[in-house]
């Protein structure tokens, strides 16, 4: 995690003051805001809720030409061209720190020409990170994220291995 100038250092801390954290992904890509307040019960309208937010998410984002997973960027230039027309694709495996223009990378990861195998260094785990409990909360408040974005992980790869978007080349 970076420090880009919060007040509230401690993880437990900043997770419990930012209640608009739960499912992110999922009430960015769905159209209404009440996936907020979606419930994780066990019951029959709980579910349904979350069903229905989840097929408002995966219909938005399949509907987008181009859909792109961080952590697989260097994978993504010949697809980003096509898609978009870009012809200088080199900053796609150039790794950044967003909204901090005055602390430079100096990890030795400056370039990511591996993909996904290439950012152990850069990366870290939750587990190993978060005490037990906070990784339970933060688990239970992400999960449909989870879900969201193991779709969008999908979509990007069968997008950049199929041809053409025909139905009959997509990976079943």
């Amino acid at each position: 995690m970076e420090d880009r100038g919060c007040q509230t250092k401690e993880v437990e801390l900043w997770w419990e003051k930012g209640k608009g954290l739960k499912n992110v992904y999922l009430w960015t890509f769905a159209k209404t805001l009440s996936v907020l307040n979606i419930s994780m019960g066990t019951s029959e309208e709980d579910a349904q809720q979350r069903q229905a937010a989840m097929e408002e998410a995966l219909d938005t984002v399949a509907k987008f030409n181009l859909v792109l997973v961080m952590e697989w960027l260097a994978y993504a230039p010949d697809h980003t061209r096509d898609v978009l027309g870009f012809q200088n694709m080199t900053t796609m495996t150039e790794r950044i720190r967003p909204h901090i223009n005055d602390v430079s990378r100096n990890d030795g990861q400056e370039q990511n020409q591996l993909g996904s195998a290439g950012i152990s260094k850069a990366s870290w785990t939750p587990e190993s990170y978060l005490s037990k409990e906070q990784y339970k909360i933060m688990s239970e408040h992400l999960a449909l994220d989870e879900i969201l974005t193991d779709a969008a992980r999908r979509m990007f790869l069968e997008r950049i291995v199929c041809d053409d978007m025909s139905e009959n080349n997509f990976l079943t």
